[in-house]
C-alpha cells in the first residue's frame, strides 16, 4: 500500500531554512538584550548598586588591617578583593559596551 508523504517528513528543510533566517550570530541578538538593558532606569539602578559592592570590597580590607589581622590574611582577602571587583567592573563594561555598539550602529538605508 503506498501511502501519502507525512509533513514530518520535511522537518529537516524546515531547519535549514529557519537556520538561514535566524540571525547571523546569536551573539548579535545577546548584545540587542543587552542593549536593551543598558538603556532602562534599571540598569542605572544596577549600575549604581554594582559600584557600592565594589566600595564596600575595598572597604572591607581596609576594615581587616583596623583589625590587626596577619599579613597572609590581608594578602590573600586583597588578591579575592581585586578579582571579585574586576569581575563586577567587565559585567558593567560589557553591558556598556553592548549599548554603545547598538546605538553607534549604522541604521539600515542611510
Amino acid at each position: 500500500m503506498d501511502q501519502a508523504i507525512k509533513p514530518d517528513r520535511f522537518y529537516d528543510f524546515r531547519k535549514i531554512v529557519e537556520k538561514a533566517n535566524a540571525p547571523k550570530d546569536s551573539l548579535d541578538q545577546k548584545e540587542y538584550y543587552l542593549a536593551a538593558l543598558g538603556n532602562s532606569d534599571g540598569w542605572r539602578t544596577l549600575k549604581e548598586y554594582i559600584e557600592n559592592l565594589k566600595t564596600d570590597i575595598e572597604d572591607l580590607n581596609k576594615s581587616m588591617m583596623e583589625r590587626g589581622a596577619s599579613f597572609e590574611d590581608i594578602g590573600r582577602n586583597a588578591v579575592i578583593s581585586q578579582l571579585a571587583r574586576d569581575l563586577l567592573r567587565k559585567i558593567v563594561q560589557r553591558v556598556d559596551d553592548a549599548t554603545e555598539a547598538i546605538t553607534n550602529q549604522p541604521k539600515a538605508g542611510k
